[in-house]
């Protein structure tokens, strides 16, 4: 059996979807540059701590790294974005929720 079916590539330059094209590409590369950038200050920061001749400096670098590394990136969204929030104060759990880019924010932390 088989399929005569064609997508229609041409649809995908009409409105609305042209605009969610520009914006999903918009939102992901602002967010891999933010992403990037503070990945690299704390890589910096880390990879010194982890070369100080302090052996507790070095511990603490060490368990950050291998923290991260062994905890996959869907389980940590997941941490950051619904249990990191009620481990803050009720206050600022509040407000934090309020705001209008929370899912953006997470994805760069």
């Amino acid at each position: 059996m088989a399929f005569n079916y064609e997508f229609n590539w041409g649809i995908l330059l009409t409105e609305p979807y042209w605009e969610w094209i520009v914006e999903g590409l918009t939102t992901t590369v602002l967010l891999s540059m933010l992403a990037w950038v503070f990945a690299l200050l704390i890589g910096i920061l880390v990879g010194t701590i982890r070369m100080t001749q302090s052996p507790w400096l070095r511990f603490l670098g060490s368990a950050y790294v291998e923290l991260f590394r062994n905890i996959p990136l869907l389980v940590q969204l997941f941490i950051w974005f619904f249990v990191f929030p009620l481990l803050m104060p009720r206050d600022w759990m509040l407000s934090w929720n309020r705001l209008d880019n929370v899912p953006f924010f997470t994805a760069v932390i």
